[in-house]
């Protein structure tokens, strides 16, 4: 099992960007996909995922993002910010402490272009005491043996500043984005080398056609970390206060999956439940993820005179 759980963690690492951990009701968290989205909501909207991963495994992978969006109309701006708590098993713990900032330039009667900007505080735990290495493998046993490599090397802690950026074209039925982030590359090595962290780069776009009683919203999401990259493709349907969707996604790796999710929309809330199957050739068996959201939105004004709500296939003003 520990060997399993090994190659599942050397797998989450890549096939997850490394340091990000990929939601994939990622449009239900704007804020998170890009920057650019600060300010974009009707009105102050408190954003919350919460994604179990893996509950198969003896340590699955547990993160709870939170995030506020406050538009400015007179500025013509907004600000957010945003929480991480990122648990991979019991052994690497990080959290999260952004700001972003959003501006908006209107071009037309309908469509905007966004610019957004975000940076704060990142800090990661490394628990030494269950860290594994090579010399305490035995072929038939398994891990039975001391090490012989010294722990005292490896700090526990880990705080360096992330910085990120985003653009967002964005009209009443269609938005495209694209954000990079650590542009800074921070150093994210827990011992006295250096490790660089490469510069995370999502492409983003979604359409909505049809009616505030019903319509269909297919979108696409692509993020690229250096040679690791995740591709997901989805759809989702709005049928009055209901909605619904299906995607499927490739975190590369020769590795599928696919995704249902389905939730109300309320007048001030909106609930949802997200479930994704992965399929891995090395396993017996897929596994399969949880995701929640909820999403609190407190009304702004109907007519803006400034600041325009940015396209979103979930929070779209079309789906209500």
């Amino acid at each position: 099992m520990k060997r399993i759980l090994l190659i599942l963690f050397f797998f989450t690492a890549t096939s997850s960007l490394a340091q990000d951990p990929l939601h994939m009701q990622a449009y239900s968290n704007p804020i998170v996909l890009n920057p650019a989205f600060s300010g974009g909501s009707e009105g102050p909207t408190l954003y919350s995922n919460y994604r179990y991963q893996w509950p198969g495994v003896s340590a699955p992978y547990k993160t709870f993002r939170l995030s506020m969006d406050i538009p400015v109309d007179k500025m013509n701006n907004g600000f957010g910010f945003f929480f991480e708590d990122d648990r991979s098993g019991d052994i690497l713990t990080k959290n999260a402490y952004l700001l972003s900032y959003g501006y908006s330039l209107n071009l037309g009667e309908t469509i905007s272009i966004r610019a957004g900007l975000k940076g704060g505080i990142r800090r990661s735990k490394l628990d030494v005491s269950k860290l594994t290495y090579g010399d305490m493998i035995d072929p038939r046993r398994g891990f039975i043996y001391e090490t012989n490599n010294p722990n005292n090397s490896i700090n526990t802690y880990k705080t360096y500043a992330d910085l990120g950026a985003g653009l967002l074209l964005s009209a009443n039925k269609f938005d495209f984005g694209f954000a990079m982030d650590h542009l800074n590359r921070p150093n994210i090595s827990h011992s006295n080398s250096s490790s660089r962290l490469a510069v995370l780069a999502s492409f983003h776009g979604s359409y909505t056609a049809g009616s505030e009683r019903l319509n269909v919203s297919p979108y696409f999401i692509f993020k690229k970390h250096q040679q690791f990259q995740h591709l997901i493709l989805g759809t989702y349907f709005n049928v009055k206060k209901v909605f619904c969707g299906l995607a499927y996604y490739s975190p590369g790796n020769s590795t599928n999956g696919a995704v249902v999710c389905a939730g109300l929309n309320l007048k001030y809330v909106r609930i949802g439940y997200s479930y994704d199957i992965m399929f891995l050739s090395f396993l017996p068996k897929p596994l399969g993820s949880h995701e929640m959201m909820l999403s609190v939105f407190l009304p702004g004004k109907k007519e803006r005179k400034k600041l325009r709500v940015a396209h979103n296939p979930l929070y779209s003003p079309m789906a209500f």
